[in-house]
């Protein structure tokens, strides 16, 4: 027996149940059943144990099951047809979209002579002689997927998110099915306890100029005076390390989510000196503005603990909200703690971390970020809803939001080294969307590699690293042509998430997320010069010292 739409009466009710549930999470379940992601990898992107979500997701899967018992449909078997046929109709396109219609973005129109040559898989619209251009409707990204389809379309779904090299190459049926379950669960829980589902109101976005900096008093440092007015990087060359950090020893500082601890690399021998434990889910390693701290993000465990990098000695935790990720700043005055779980961006005092403002993000699964070039805004990335908000930092204010597509996971941020241009790493659509600074409009894409999740700024403020954790390969676009000029893949697979670029500019460091592992690759040719075991589940780690005036947090964004 089945309705109209073809479905059976047991995946009517799974489809109900879904349709009932917020955008957002009609969006995660989407991620669970589209991409086959287990209890491991949902829990690492919602933040819970992996017990937890195991627990959580039988819960839900239980209740389901009394429900078509009681409707004479069947129990275990009947629930695992009905999730094994949702899943099917998502992948062949005969679902409705997980997120709702929006009016697309308005947006720029590129010069043709600026795309003129660029080959067709790494095709992007540069932005930097077009700022000021009429808007107009972006032009498809070439090779981009299509957005999740409508049951009016017969457009295959992206690619799987994650590669072999993060779980079975072919997820067998029941690893599908129990996944399904996963998100509804753990984020209905989730929203109960934090209220992170409540949507605020977007601000209308006031033209943003040029701004001009105001006179200093003598022997003054601000840090909004760049030494080369073109390059907001022109700081941060090989070997230009501050005084402050000159006699620092140069390690690697890798926060193991899974395990809970930190372990600390000589980058030298490629030997790990030194290993502690932290707080629940340590995320990131985080450098202090005024360079002088490291800060472990303890994400579950409420806390940041502290490490002297002058000799490695890490400190008492102070206690923090929700620290999935932390930057500064610009004047240092304040640290913004990225509170994923809790849908915040908390203004702590930098030296107290004492709590200023909290100002909730309209959007969900907000995460990374970068700052306009004079230090007036920032762009946050919203990974769950495909979003990126807007802020003004000085007033410490939600200004604007920005819909990217359906289905878009908006990872890391990076501002272009002449200030014009943002790059957005977006690991469903396997590449970097690029968006103008000025007026903070969608102006283009560049197809890099699947799973595309962190940016880093080669030391020559030449090429951007894009590290493609679902395909273990690492892709280098050149600023100048915007497009990709090579991609180095990792001998046997990997899965590269975030890290950075050493003080001499050869060695770009990344953590092997799923793998257990860190990789020192070479800038020069992309060849993997060592493969260092760590622990379980290695994310934001932390190569110091390095090149720089001050820092605005992550695993290191230095100007």
């Amino acid at each position: 027996m089945s309705n109209s739409n073809g479905r059976s009466p047991q995946a009517q009710i799974v489809v109900d149940a879904i349709d009932r549930l917020p955008p957002t999470e009609r969006a995660l379940l989407d991620l669970s059943v589209r991409h086959e992601m287990d209890d491991g990898e949902i829990a690492a992107i919602v933040g819970l144990d992996p017990r937890e979500v195991t627990r959580l997701r039988l819960g839900v899967l239980e209740r389901m099951t009394s429900e078509f018992a009681s409707l004479g449909l069947g129990r275990w078997g009947a629930l695992g047809a009905a999730l094994h046929e949702v899943g099917a109709e998502a992948r062949s396109g005969t679902v409705q979209e997980a997120l709702p219609e929006e009016a697309p973005p308005e947006e720029e129109e590129a010069s043709p002579e600026d795309v003129d040559g660029l080959p067709e898989e790494a095709e992007a619209t540069p932005v930097e002689d077009v700022e000021d251009a009429a808007a107009a409707p972006l032009d498809p990204p070439p090779e981009a997927p299509a957005p999740v389809p409508t049951p009016a379309s017969s457009a295959p779904p992206p690619p799987p998110l994650l590669s072999s090299q993060l779980g079975p190459a072919r997820r067998t049926r029941p690893k599908v099915l129990v996944a399904a379950g996963a998100i509804l669960i753990a984020l209905v829980v989730v929203a109960a306890s934090s209220g992170r589902l409540d949507r605020g109101h977007d601000r209308p976005l006031p033209q943003v100029t040029a701004r001009r900096v105001s006179p200093i008093p003598a022997g003054r440092f601000d840090p909004l005076v760049n030494r080369n007015p073109h390059d907001i990087y022109a700081a941060d060359r090989a070997g230009n390390l501050s005084p402050v950090v000159r006699s620092f020893p140069e390690r690697v500082y890798v926060p193991n989510s899974r395990s809970n601890t930190v372990d600390v690399i000589d980058p030298h021998t490629f030997r790990i000196v030194d290993h502690f434990k932290t707080g629940a889910l340590p995320q990131h390693v985080t450098p202090s503005w005024d360079l002088k701290k490291l800060w472990v993000l303890n994400d579950l465990g409420n806390s940041l603990t502290p490490i002297n990098p002058r000799n490695g000695h890490h400190g008492k935790p102070v206690h923090v909200d929700d620290p999935y990720n932390m930057y500064y700043t610009p004047d240092g005055k304040y640290a913004i703690v990225v509170a994923e779980q809790l849908q915040r961006l908390d203004f702590r005092k930098s030296r107290s971390m004492k709590l200023h403002k909290s100002v909730r993000v309209p959007c969900f699964g907000v995460d990374h970020m970068d700052f306009t070039a004079d230090g007036r805004y920032l762009l946050a990335s919203c990974e769950f809803s495909g979003q990126m908000v807007v802020l003004d930092v000085k007033r410490q204010e939600l200004v604007k939001t920005i819909g990217i597509e359906p289905g878009a996971m908006p990872q890391d941020v990076k501002l272009s080294p002449d200030g014009r241009t943002f790059y957005i790493a977006d690991m469903a659509s396997s590449g970097v969307w690029v968006v103008g600074a000025k007026r903070f409009r969608l102006r283009g894409f560049i197809k890099t590699g699947r799973g595309a999740h962190g940016l880093y700024a080669s030391r020559d403020s030449r090429r951007l690293y894009v590290s493609n954790r679902g395909e273990g390969s690492i892709s280098v676009i050149s600023f100048r042509k915007q497009r990709v000029v090579a991609k180095w893949v990792i001998p046997g697979g990997g899965s590269p998430d975030m890290g950075g670029v050493s003080t001499d500019g050869k060695v770009l460091w990344l953590t092997g997320r799923y793998n257990a592992e860190v990789y020192a690759i070479s800038t020069k040719d992309g060849r993997l010069i060592k493969r260092i075991p760590v622990g379980q589940g290695p994310h934001g780690l932390c190569i110091y010292p390095q090149p720089g005036r001050y820092s605005l947090g992550h695993t290191g964004v230095f100007r």
